[in-house]
């Protein structure tokens, strides 16, 4: 018995499925493609209208009936008349409440949504099934329940309707996770030291904190999207707008260095690093422009188009790092004015590790060794000392490097030119080494700091 139930239902399904494509069809043929369930007016005024009203009347039951969606009935003066159990069970209501008369429009309906739904409901002179709608509906146990609303009409001289309902309580949820979520967000980054930012491919910009406008002195109100490349140096704007289009056009990570400049018309040196904005969560990135426009409202002039949805982004920071550079630049600077001294020096000068390997010469050795300058120094420099001499230098070295003493010691140096088996004095130019440790404030060696003088 229950087979051959659920083979007529299914038969029955069938048959409904079957009767509203042909009718579609028809009506698409017919109409140039309008729908008759939206525009009733395309028809005569009561005959047609009531034709589609009885002949959609058995599949708006069935999808009732076997509770496809949470639906109830109510007739003009806002009795409740039937409902479905998936109703009663999203509204708290016993079924038996539904249809005993007890249960009106104005108890389901918070009074903030009345006048909404109300102007709704007018659109029945022209339409059979309403556009839906976002409202609440009020529980049995008084709770309010987000739901989208539709409403279609069951009599022709529109005194009966059906209420459709779709429950939005786990949206609505993720909705407010989202919201904290992008609150504690914004929080964060209000009182980051760093700029903090949204870049889409056009190279339009929207910034979470006022660190950038602190920098540049630029007014907020004023960010069209654009300020971000107008306060950047031009030839950093030039020498990184090929990696940023490579970065754009193969949506990759992206790190460099630019300056910006700040109200005081001087350039700061800041680093960059955005990363792709990939999979956004539904509402994230409209959310994160919100945010963005509570900073700088007219940058929302061209907000985001969900129906472009190959639009891409990067979210990223922006750090000064000004101090450092020139702090590194001021060792560069000192290093090159160093190489220059120590080259004017006549005698051949060099620094070691705390290890006691080399790791300069300045030019008066390689002017005297012939050797090239991008070959690597450390305990090298003994092949060029005379055999008969190497060992009591090295010894030297070694006991100074483990004791901290300073080195003096009398050697032969290779002259440039000389080959591998020449040992002739004439081949050799004697030097005296001499060396101290450089000791830093706990007494540790730091490095060694030496000369060769020939003698």
């Amino acid at each position: 018995m229950t087979r051959q139930l659920a083979a007529l239902r299914d038969e029955e399904r069938q048959l409904l499925l079957a009767h509203s494509r042909a009718k579609a069809a028809y009506l698409a043929e017919k109409y140039t493609g309008q729908s008759a369930l939206v525009e009733s007016s395309l028809f005569s005024p009561s005959k047609d209208r009531e034709k589609i009203l009885l002949e959609s009347a058995s599949r708006v039951q069935y999808m009732i009936a076997n509770n496809m969606a949470p639906s109830y009935r109510v007739d003009r003066s806002g009795r409740v008349l039937a409902a479905n159990r998936a109703c009663a069970a999203l509204l708290g209501y016993k079924i038996e409440q539904f249809y005993d008369g007890s249960l009106r429009e104005e108890m389901l309906v918070p009074k903030q949504f009345a006048k909404l739904e109300k102007s709704c409901l007018a659109d029945f002179a022209r339409v059979i099934v309403t556009r839906a709608i976002v409202t609440e509906r009020i529980a049995g146990d008084g709770r309010h329940i987000p739901v989208a609303v539709n409403f279609r009409l069951m009599k022709a001289d529109a005194s009966q309707w059906n209420v459709f309902l779709m429950d939005l309580s786990e949206t609505k949820a993720l909705e407010e996770q989202l919201w904290e979520r992008q609150t504690l967000f914004a929080t964060l980054v209000s009182e980051m030291p760093n700029q903090v930012f949204l870049v889409d491919e056009f190279g339009r910009t929207w910034h979470f904190n006022r660190r950038f406008y602190e920098l540049t002195g630029l007014n907020a109100a004023d960010e069209d999207g654009l300020f971000a490349t107008q306060a950047m140096h031009p030839d950093d704007l030039v020498n990184n707008s090929a990696r940023w289009n490579e970065a754009f056009q193969k949506h990759k990570a992206l790190i460099g260095e630019v300056r910006i400049r700040g109200r005081n018309d001087q350039y700061y040196w800041h680093v960059f690093r955005a990363i792709p904005l990939t999979a956004p969560l539904p509402g994230q990135l409209e959310g994160l422009l919100q945010l963005a426009a509570a900073i700088s409202p007219q940058v929302n002039a061209m907000p985001y188009d969900q129906s472009n949805s190959g639009r891409k982004f990067w979210i990223g920071t922006s750090t000064d790092i000004d101090s450092r550079k020139r702090v590194i630049d001021d060792v560069l600077e000192s290093a090159c004015n160093f190489q220059s001294l120590a080259d004017q020096i006549p005698q051949i000068l060099w620094t070691a590790g705390a290890d006691g390997r080399i790791d300069f010469f300045n030019n008066r050795w390689f002017e005297f060794s012939g050797l090239r300058r991008d070959i690597g120094m450390g305990l090298d420099f003994a092949l060029f000392i005379h055999k008969d001499d190497r060992r009591n230098y090295v010894n030297a070295w070694k006991n100074c490097v483990k004791t901290g003493d300073a080195l003096d010691v009398q050697f032969r140096l290779k002259k440039q030119g000389a080959g591998p088996n020449d040992f002739e004095d004439q081949d050799y130019e004697t030097f005296l080494a001499r060396a101290v440790a450089v000791r830093n404030q706990r007494g540790d060696i730091e490095q060694w700091v030496g000369t060769w003088t020939s003698i």
